[in-house]
């Protein structure tokens, strides 16, 4: 039977790289310790083979195994102590991987991706807990491997190296190498609650070191901009804590702790959720932002406004005051089409602040169609000014001007209108701003994302409800329902985002029970795990993996919950352990 000396506080402290250079078992703990820091490459194919090739994740199994195998053999031969637990954890992991695999082949997809994904986590836990069950004091190394690992994979993400990832964009979420900014957050989460216990653990200048790397793990999960990774982070964050201390007796403590974050929460959502949707939505047109809301333009423009941009602002409801920054500059206003040989006419009023020189002119600003300009010279007084124009052709982005030629004076404009010959009414041309289109065209493409995303994700549930309605006891089969979504969506294929939903819409209720029952056999190792600051940050990555699955397809990910397969399988041999 494995030793649990390690489970204490005062061992868990000590315990370290160096007590396991002299373990008979350190070839299978270096092994093990590389998967959390190699996950960012867990899905690099190695060796092509038909069907499935030979991937990093898949070598670091094969070789663990063989590895494990060989040390038991020369070894103290000590095996792992499989309890009921174990045993029923093993045979419920290999009951739903069997039905996956039926399901996929008998009615579903067919396909052999995401099944080998849920095969390689179920293939995780089972070498977790048996090389943590030989050498106990891998389980706190374990814990700085997978907050090594997941602060590694969003380093690679900023810089822009490691496979399949991409230079982050400043003001969009961190995808990191996983490519997806949920996968990456799912991953922050579970290494938020090991990153916890070493600061828990740690003393003087090493726990400056943990609490750095806490820090970082959270900056990196708050920079995916993902909700579900934010509430798994929390949750996974109070269950590490709370129970011990409602277990040392300061219950008012701990209902002021849940309080806390709660109320945090509540008040930090709406800045969290406006910064996600303003980096889902791509940006608009750079030269909006030189363009009010009434269709006033401040930027170069056609033929006539050669520099810029310029100021406006509003002098009055009903004056426009023109703010040039140099000579040339000035505004500028499409107000529509005009029909080749018709008279147009621009009629207003203009005033300088000092004696000036400014100009005014009509054109088409693509074109020019016999761009017609006169100048005049400005003071203080309001002086009424006439341009005519007579298009060559067809004017579709006919344009008025008005302008400082030789010098940066400011002016002011009113009843500014663009007349043409009867039968046809003035057009009278808004001078009351509204602000910038490009702020406002920013804003309705954020209404317009959370629409579309809180949209997209009710019709994913709905519609796995329905798929289990449809086939309740099988499901429709694994893998399929990307096509059901594509079949009876507008939105077309859709994941369910949430792993539950799709267990239940794809294998049915023969997969559902299978899943829950697995959970309450993990749950019930965890609640037998020893008192212990290791046991607390295992429990917390237990819950934020729980959690974090309601927002995320995260089991056949494995890239993504490797943390997660980690944690299950030290908790079974913790919770075996002890007896």
């Amino acid at each position: 039977m494995a030793s649990t000396e390690a489970c204490s506080p005062p061992a868990e402290a000590q315990a370290g790289w160096r007590a396991l250079t002299r373990s008979p078992y350190r070839w299978s703990c270096a092994l093990l310790l590389a998967y959390a820091p190699l996950a960012h490459a867990w899905k690099v194919m190695v060796v092509p083979l038909p069907g499935v090739g030979l991937t990093v994740g898949r070598i670091l199994i094969l070789t663990l195994a063989l590895v494990a195998v060989a040390e038991v053999l020369r070894g103290p031969r000590r095996a792992p102590h499989a309890g009921g637990t174990v045993r029923a954890a093993g045979v419920l992991m290999a009951a739903l991987l069997v039905w996956v695999a039926v399901s996929a082949a008998a009615w579903g997809c067919g396909c052999s991706g995401e099944l080998a994904g849920l095969a390689e986590m179920v293939a995780v836990v089972a070498l977790a807990f048996a090389v943590a069950s030989l050498e106990p004091r891998v389980v706190v190394p374990l814990l700085a491997s997978v907050v090594f690992g997941a602060l590694l994979a969003a380093a690679l993400s900023v810089i822009g190296a490691g496979w399949g990832s991409a230079p982050a964009d400043p003001g969009r979420r961190l995808a990191g190498p996983l490519g997806n900014p949920n996968y990456t957050a799912f991953a922050l989460a579970l290494a938020f609650p090991a990153a916890m216990t070493l600061v828990r653990m740690a003393s003087g200048r090493t726990r400056g070191a943990a609490a750095a790397a806490l820090a970082l793990v959270a900056v990196a999960a708050l920079l995916t901009l993902s909700r579900g990774g934010a509430i798994a982070l929390v949750a996974g964050a109070l269950a590490t804590v709370i129970p011990d201390v409602a277990r040392s007796g300061r219950h008012r403590k701990a209902v002021a702790i849940v309080a806390g974050v709660l109320v945090a929460g509540a008040a930090a959502y709406p800045f969290f959720a406006g910064e996600r949707r303003a980096a889902e939505v791509s940006e608009p047109s750079e030269h909006l932002k030189y363009v009010d809301v009434t269709g006033w333009d401040r930027a170069e423009r056609g033929t006539l406004i050669r520099s810029g941009p310029s100021g406006i602002r509003n002098a009055g409801s009903d004056v426009l005051e023109v703010l040039p920054a140099a000579a040339g500059q000035g505004a500028s206003y499409r107000w529509g089409r005009a029909t080749a040989g018709r008279s147009y006419e621009l009629a207003l009023e203009a005033r300088a602040q000092a004696r000036a020189r400014v100009a005014f002119g009509l054109e088409d600003d693509q074109l020019g169609l016999g761009t017609e300009s006169v100048a005049r010279t400005l003071d203080g007084s309001w002086r009424p000014i006439r341009v005519r124009w007579v298009p060559t052709a067809d004017a579709r982005y006919a344009r008025l001007y008005a302008w400082t030629p030789g010098s940066a004076t400011p002016f002011e404009l009113r009843d500014v209108q663009i007349r043409a010959a009867a039968p046809t009414r003035p057009i009278v041309v808004p001078l009351a701003l509204g602000g910038s289109q490009f702020e406002q065209e920013r804003r309705q493409r954020i209404r317009d994302e959370r629409s579309r995303d809180l949209g997209s994700r009710r019709t994913a549930a709905r519609l796995a409800l329905e798929a289990f309605a449809s086939s309740p006891v099988i499901g429709i089969g694994w893998g399929d329902f990307l096509a059901y979504s594509d079949m009876h969506a507008a939105y077309g294929r859709l994941a369910t985002h949430d792993e539950y939903l799709r267990f239940v819409a794809e294998l049915g209720l023969v997969g559902a029970v299978l899943l829950a029952a697995l959970m309450f056999v993990i749950a019930g190792a965890a609640r037998r795990m020893p008192p212990g600051l290791a046991s607390a940050g295992i429990r917390g990555m237990l819950v934020a993996g729980a959690v974090g699955l309601i927002f995320v397809n995260g089991l056949v990910a494995s890239q993504a919950a490797l943390g997660l397969a980690l944690a299950v399988g030290l908790c079974l041999a913790l919770g075996a352990a002890r007896r």
